[in-house]
This record gives C-alpha cells, sequence and structure tokens, in this order.
C-alpha cells in the first residue's frame, strides 16, 4: 500500500513541475515576442511633446530636389540650433521663374560666339586676329566665365532658403559664393503677417512677398518672391494661433 500512495504523490508533483516548466516557456515566449514588438509600437507612436500639444496626425516627408522651391514637411531638414523636437513644416525658396533673366543671358552668352563668324563673314571683319592657339585660349576662358556666371547664380539661388518651423522662421540669405546671413524669429514674438503680390507675372505666377512683423531684433522678415505666398500667410497665422492658445 506504501508503494502505490507514494507513486500516486509522485504522479501530481510530475505534472505540476512539467506545467510549471510549460508555461514558464510561454512567459519567455510572450515576453521575447512583446520585445519584437515594442520597437514597431515605438516608431508607430512616436511623437513629439509640441505634436501631442497640438493634436497632430502623422506626417508624410516630402523629399527635396535641386529645383525645389515649396515642400510642406520637408525631408531630411537639418540647421544648426535645432532645439530637440523642432519640425521643419515648410521649406522656400524664391520661386523658379526668378531664375528666367540670367537663365536667358546665359544662353545668349553661349550661343554669342557661334553667331561671331557668320556675322563676321557678313560684315567683313576678321575675328580671328591673334594666331590659333591664343584664340582656343580665349574661347576657353570666355566660355569659363559664362560657366561662372550661371553657377554663381543658380547657387545663390539655390543656398537662398526659407525655413518655417513649430516655433520659429528662419531666413538664410545667401550671396556671391561668400556672404551668408542668417536670421531668425520666435513665432511667440511675430505681431502681424502680410503678402504681397504687384504685378500680373507675379499673379499669374502665384508668387509674391510674404511681410513679417516681429518684436524681436528684426522689426520685419521679408520672404521675397516665394511660391504661393497666400498659403504662406495662413501656415504662419496657425502657428501663432496654436501658440497663443497653449
Amino acid at each position: 500500500m506504501a508503494e502505490i500512495f507514494i507513486s500516486a504523490k509522485k504522479k501530481p508533483t510530475l505534472r505540476k513541475f512539467l506545467a510549471g516548466k510549460l508555461l514558464r516557456k510561454e512567459i519567455v515566449l510572450f515576453e521575447a515576442k512583446i520585445k519584437k514588438k515594442r520597437p514597431q509600437i515605438a516608431k508607430k507612436t512616436e511623437f513629439t511633446e509640441r505634436q501631442l500639444r497640438f493634436g497632430a496626425k502623422k506626417i508624410i516627408k516630402e523629399p527635396l530636389h535641386f529645383f525645389s522651391s515649396f515642400r510642406k514637411n520637408p525631408k531630411d531638414i537639418i540647421f544648426l540650433d535645432q532645439e530637440p523636437g523642432e519640425q521643419v513644416l515648410l521649406f522656400l525658396r524664391k520661386d523658379f521663374i526668378v531664375n528666367i533673366p540670367w537663365i536667358i543671358k546665359g544662353i545668349i552668352l553661349i550661343l554669342l560666339p557661334l553667331f561671331m563668324l557668320p556675322a563676321s563673314l557678313i560684315f567683313k571683319f576678321n575675328i580671328f586676329i591673334l594666331p590659333v592657339h591664343y584664340n582656343l585660349m580665349y574661347i576657353l576662358l570666355y566660355y569659363l566665365f559664362v560657366a561662372t556666371y550661371n553657377f554663381v547664380n543658380y547657387i545663390t539661388w539655390y543656398f537662398s532658403t526659407y525655413l518655417i518651423t513649430d516655433t520659429k522662421l528662419i531666413e538664410v540669405s545667401f550671396s556671391d559664393l561668400i556672404i551668408k546671413h542668417v536670421s531668425e524669429t520666435k513665432i511667440t514674438l511675430i505681431q502681424d503677417v502680410s503678402y504681397d503680390q504687384l504685378g500680373v507675372v507675379r499673379n499669374i505666377f502665384d508668387y509674391g512677398d510674404v511681410l513679417v512683423q516681429t518684436a524681436g531684433t528684426v522689426d520685419i522678415f521679408t520672404f521675397k518672391s516665394i511660391p504661393q505666398p497666400e498659403n504662406v500667410v495662413h501656415i504662419i497665422e496657425s502657428l501663432i494661433g496654436r501658440e497663443r492658445n497653449v
């Protein structure tokens, strides 16, 4: 009877042991699944404090290209003194149409030597006064000047930008490859914002100047010749309203 009693006690003990072991295994597997899902959950629910305060939804970032002049929520924009969690809401340059004058001049300068030879035959004057190798050097220097002219104008347009973040406005003025001026103002310091579209061309192509009056060190911010000025004004006004309601 003793043997039967002992074996009867061992049986439930073994079951409990196996059940406990299986339970621990399931717990470990469950924890492993949670750890795998945790980065995905964190990625999906990643909002800055300011976004949560303003009730922001998931933002789709838009990539920039070499001719971008208006981009909402631009992708991969980082600037000096950017605060943690600060989001760039709008990226602006002058409308690309403002480049048309220097592009036309550049094309004329490129084609000019090609018209010199027919003109010399018609009006009977010799354009090759110097020896051939000197003429070739002169042509190369001329086209180097034309390339430099076009490059400087494009770089000036490309690097002269305006940024609107959820906390400030930033203006980057670039000229002559060596002169760079950066100014900024807080959204909370903006007193008034308006825009001008003077002329038929500006109204047809929808670009103009946005004037931002502030109480900071810079009295007036001017975003010159930017596309969709009315839309830009609405974005700035919405930021002002959010800051005042916080």
